[in-house]
């Protein structure tokens, strides 16, 4: 899935579980992506955990915003 940012940058995120279970965001670290989150992706759910998962600006499918140095 993703959404687009106030600064037209696509963002690019998963979601696992259900949508009544309370959610919990992963979020990376620097030079990784959502795929860091991997072993989580069943377990967590399974656990009653609704899961957000982006990839931040420049990081995996996300876009690479211009001003990034």
């Amino acid at each position: 899935m993703q959404f687009t940012t106030s600064d037209q940058l696509q963002i690019h995120f998963d979601l696992f579980g259900k949508t009544a279970d309370p959610p919990l965001l992963l979020v990376h670290g620097i030079g990784a992506d959502r795929e860091m989150w991997r072993p989580q992706m069943t377990s967590l759910p399974a656990a009653g955990f609704q899961l957000i998962i982006p990839d931040l600006r420049g990081h995996g499918l996300s876009d690479i915003p211009a001003d990034f140095e």
